[in-house]
């Protein structure tokens, strides 16, 4: 009976030694990734908050004013602009897991020649982004642009997004949403047929 009493305390101390091990061994592990999201993440965004505060040049004395650069900010149409831009865009960009998971599960059925529609949707995602941007570019061109071809095809009139101050925004969120899209498609398809798993 002591001897089992023993084994099992025996096994008691090795669990909380293993356990105490592994979370010494992890924090040893993340410190490094810790302290350098502190150093070049964290410190800087608190310290442009900080300076948010203040009036300085750069070079003089800096004067406490608290939040008079925000509502100086707030007033100004430039910034009203941007900020709008930004919110459509991320609007835009919200549609990426959907989009990338609809294709996904179109793309899966078994038909002629979904292979190179595969290819087609997935070789944004193996390109460089500078490449991606250059293709969309020579799409929506003015003058040479492939847009403007079909559109004529079609009995349609040239269009010039990119020279447009309303519309020239919605190119670039198409290219950029483009490789998010191939990322969750390539994720989704890959090893999976997605659509049994959503008729089941």
């Amino acid at each position: 009976m002591e001897d089992e009493r023993e084994r099992g305390k025996s096994r008691v101390v090795q669990r909380r030694f293993r356990a105490r091990h592994v979370g010494i061994s992890t924090a040893i592990l993340l410190a490094p990734a810790c302290l350098l999201f502190g150093l070049f993440v964290v410190y800087p965004i608190l310290a442009s908050i900080r300076l948010s505060l203040y009036q300085w040049d750069g070079v003089g004395e800096s004067i406490f004013i608290g939040l008079a650069n925000y509502r100086e900010l707030a007033a100004d149409p430039t910034f009203r602009t941007a900020l709008a831009n930004n919110l459509r865009w991320l609007g835009c960009y919200l549609i990426a897991p959907a989009a990338g998971l609809g294709l996904a599960i179109l793309l899966q059925r078994a038909a002629f020649g979904m292979s190179a529609v595969r290819s087609l949707f997935f070789m944004p995602f193996v390109v460089s982004q500078v490449v991606v941007g250059l293709v969309f570019g020579w799409f929506f061109n003015t003058r040479f642009g492939l847009l403007n071809r079909l559109l004529a095809a079609v009995g349609l009139g040239p269009v010039a997004p990119l020279d447009s101050e309303t519309w020239s925004l919605y190119p670039m969120i198409v290219a950029g949403i483009t490789f998010i899209v191939g990322a969750i498609f390539l994720k989704e398809t890959h090893g999976h047929k997605i659509w049994e798993e959503v008729k089941a």
